[in-house]
């Protein structure tokens, strides 16, 4: 006789193109197969929600706002009575923790977050003010739930070093990442001109276009490059810092050499057929697209940012990082990786294999390990 799968409700704001997101939608055929599996959105909307694997139940809460979500999530939890609940990011776990209490059920369900930003980092950086204080009181909202999984060990350390009470209940559990979809995605057709017929070194770049990803920095970087060396920069990625980003594009006399392109459910083919990856951000969870970048071939340098792509690269080895927010260093590691093709290619060969590392199987057996425990 087979026993029933349990139920796993996973709570999310949004399937937004974001690397937490882009990392739930690869766990989810794995948990599939062990778990009753319902996915709940504050809004389904998001390019991901095309991503969705066959037979995941997702179901739309109809809140503008996450935290508008309490009270239809507190009503579908008193109505779904699930065994698990895993709440994607801390201002999701908040939603999940009062949602849960005011439920009215009797059994509670056990509590997971996944947890995907330095705390410490987030609070400090960012510019909410609603952010800063999420972030001051997410270290004890969290102590009610029954396991904490950080994306990352500077993720993990920083959440303890916040409340050390956590320490008992938290794994570090990299992001899934890697799988053959993005080595497929790869070899498709590239649709944009600069990498068709490639005439010049093409530096790409890939986020959401806010402050934490810090572009501008890119930008002024790529400004000192092209004084020396005739190359391009693209970078692919939507948000509210677009329209400034163009600004200062134009003010640096670079749009000829430099573009934003809109997010795009393939950048894996733009990565394959560029010369180098740069990511500049303030901080990070992880730097998921570091991965991607290093399975596609394509040699990479990043900020030595709070917290993540310190674990990803082995610096001078598998990638390049530098000073975060530091412009002059940015553009000499750019110049060096486009100028030493031999060094390059060895750490791209480098890089390749350590991306394997990161593999969504990988992170989705841990994460099944814990959730059998809870």
């Amino acid at each position: 006789m087979m026993l029933e799968k349990k139920k796993l409700l996973i709570f999310s704001s949004s399937l937004a193109g974001g690397g937490a997101e882009m990392h739930l939608v690869r766990l989810l055929p794995f948990l599939q197969k062990e778990y009753n599996v319902t996915l709940g959105l504050a809004r389904k909307e998001g390019q991901l929600l095309a991503f969705l694997p066959e037979g995941i139940e997702v179901v739309e809460l109809g809140a503008s706002r996450v935290l508008k979500a309490i009270l239809p999530l507190a009503r579908f939890i008193k109505k779904f009575k699930p065994d698990i609940i895993l709440a994607l990011q801390d201002h999701a776990a908040a939603v999940v923790l009062l949602s849960t209490w005011i439920s009215g059920l009797k059994i509670k369900p056990k509590l997971v977050a996944s947890i995907q930003m330095d705390i410490a980092a987030e609070r400090r950086l960012s510019d909410s003010i609603k952010t800063r204080l999420l972030f001051t009181i997410s270290p004890y909202i969290l102590g009610f739930f029954d396991h904490l999984v950080g994306c990352s060990r500077g993720v993990v350390a920083s959440l303890i070093k916040e409340n050390s009470y956590l320490q008992r209940k938290t794994t570090t559990i990299y992001n899934a990442i890697l799988d053959d979809s993005i080595i497929a995605a790869a070899k498709q057709e590239c649709p944009d001109l600069w990498l068709q017929k490639k005439s010049k070194p093409v530096i790409v770049a890939c986020g959401r276009l806010t402050k934490q990803k810090n572009f501008s920095s890119l930008i002024e970087a790529f400004k000192q490059v092209s004084e020396k060396l005739d190359c391009r920069l693209l970078i692919i990625g939507s948000g509210p810092e677009q329209q400034g980003l163009e600004d200062l594009i134009n003010k640096l006399q670079l749009s000829e050499s430099a573009k934003i392109l809109p997010f795009t459910k393939n950048p894996y083919c733009y990565f394959s057929r560029a010369d180098v990856f740069v990511l500049s951000s303030l901080w990070e969870g992880l730097g998921n697209v570091l991965v991607e970048a290093m399975a596609c071939k394509l040699p990479v340098i990043s900020s030595d940012c709070p917290s993540g792509p310190a674990e990803i690269i082995e610096n001078n080895v598998s990638g390049v990082l530098v000073p975060v927010n530091d412009s002059l260093a940015l553009a000499q590691a750019i110049l060096s990786v486009l100028r030493d093709k031999e060094t390059a290619q060895k750490t791209t060969e480098a890089g390749r294999q350590r991306a394997f590392l990161f593999s969504a199987q990988a992170s989705a057996e841990q994460y099944l390990k814990v959730l059998a425990h809870v």
